[in-house]
C-alpha cells in the first residue's frame, strides 16, 4: 500500500499490508492505523508511521467491509456467524454479537460510537448498543439482505441501500447521542 501526499503528489510511505490482494481498507478512528483485509485471510492494523502491523484476527475469511468508530474506540466487522467488535487501542476482541439468522453482512457505527447498526442475510437491520452488546432494535425485516448501510455525518439518520434498488432511511428521534433511531 502506498500513501501519497495529496498536495505534492509525492509518495510518503510504502507499507506491506497483505501477502495477496487487499479486499477492503479503512483508517482507524484516530487516523494512525490503516486497517486491511485480504486474500490471505488476515485482518490487520498497520501503523502508518512505523509500518508495524498488528494482526487483529486470522482466518476470518472474506472481510469485505468493516468500520472504525469515529471516536477511535472500536472497530467492527461482520464475520462468519455474527459481528465482532474489537478495542481499537489494544486490538483485542471486545464483544461478539449474534442475532441475525444466517449471519451478518455489513456494519456501521453511529457518529458518537454509542450504536452499531448491522444488516444480515436474513434481511433485517438491527441496532446494537456498542458498550453492552444489547440489541436495541430491529428496524426492518426482509428488505435488507446483503444491504449496505451508513449513519449520516450529523448522526440523525441511518441509510440502508437495500435490494432491488430500494433505499431505506431511518430517522433518529431527538439527539443521536441520547436516543435510539426510530422508523
Amino acid at each position: 500500500m502506498r500513501i501519497w501526499d495529496i498536495a505534492t503528489g509525492r509518495e510518503l510511505k510504502c507499507l506491506e499490508v497483505s501477502s495477496g490482494s487487499v479486499y477492503a481498507v479503512d483508517f482507524d478512528g484516530s487516523g494512525t492505523h490503516v486497517l486491511t483485509s485480504g486474500e490471505d485471510g488476515v485482518f490487520r492494523a498497520t501503523n502508518i508511521e512505523s509500518g508495524r502491523s498488528t494482526v487483529i484476527t486470522e482466518g476470518a475469511g472474506y472481510l469485505s467491509q468493516f468500520e472504525a468508530s469515529r471516536d477511535g474506540r472500536y472497530v467492527a466487522a461482520a464475520v462468519r456467524g455474527g459481528i465482532v467488535i474489537w478495542n481499537a487501542r489494544t486490538w483485542n476482541e471486545f464483544r461478539r454479537l449474534e442475532g441475525h439468522t444466517g449471519g451478518s453482512s455489513f456494519v456501521s457505527f453511529s457518529k458518537d460510537g454509542r450504536y452499531l447498526a448491522s444488516t444480515g442475510t436474513d434481511g433485517s437491520v438491527k441496532l446494537w448498543e456498542t458498550a453492552t452488546g444489547r440489541e436495541a432494535a430491529t428496524l426492518c425485516e426482509s428488505d435488507a439482505q446483503q444491504a449496505r448501510l451508513k449513519f449520516s455525518a450529523d448522526g440523525r439518520s441511518l441509510v440502508v441501500f437495500g435490494n432491488r434498488g430500494k433505499i431505506l432511511v431511518f430517522g433518529l428521534r431527538g439527539a443521536a447521542s441520547a436516543r435510539a433511531p426510530g422508523r
